[in-house]
């Protein structure tokens, strides 16, 4: 009797150690469809861009709004090129703030991710999205307005013309 007490109480700690990964992943606080929904009308920034530049981790300190120490965390900066917008700029270019860790979204320069960022500074993280399909977006915020990118010049676009032939020109005898 005492022996299979031993052998259930060294299996339950077995499966539990097995399972610590589980216990510790991501997981969000909303769930259902309505509470997603509800969270992302919530947001400040609704948008699709192209990452430009993403920083080096930066480590700061947190406080309550009591200015109560946390403790120190990792942030990225992701800088992006905005194309459309469902929800809250007109600005070519926004700025958001992401915790560096294993939860975060995984952004690489070229990328055109749909980000859903509120706060200040702007912050994103896997649970502000929501999960909601991207597709849902017109049917939540309506049509997105596009932001037209500057263009170059003509007499831009023809000197980064000559520029580049020549720098061809040269390379080829250096």
């Amino acid at each position: 009797m005492k022996f299979q007490r031993f052998i259930i109480i060294i299996l339950s700690l077995i499966i539990i150690f097995c399972n610590y990964n589980l216990a510790l992943a991501c997981s969000c606080s909303n769930t259902n469809e309505a509470e997603k929904i509800r969270s992302l009308k919530q947001a400040d920034l609704v948008f699709q861009g192209e990452v430009i530049s993403v920083s080096e981790p930066v480590t700061e300190e947190l406080k309550n709004s009591k200015g109560v120490k946390y403790g120190n965390w990792q942030f990225l900066y992701i800088d992006f090129k905005v194309i459309k917008v469902w929800k809250g700029t007109d600005s070519e270019t926004v700025r958001i703030k992401m915790g560096h860790d294993s939860c975060s979204l995984q952004y690489k320069i070229g990328d055109n991710p749909f980000v859903v960022a509120s706060g200040k500074p702007l912050m994103t993280d896997m649970c502000t999205r929501g999960s909601i399909e991207p597709e849902r977006f017109n049917e939540i915020f309506g049509e997105p307005k596009l932001i037209e990118q500057p263009q170059p010049s003509p007499t831009e676009t023809t000197e980064g013309f000559w520029a580049s032939l020549w720098n061809k020109i040269t390379s080829f005898f250096s």
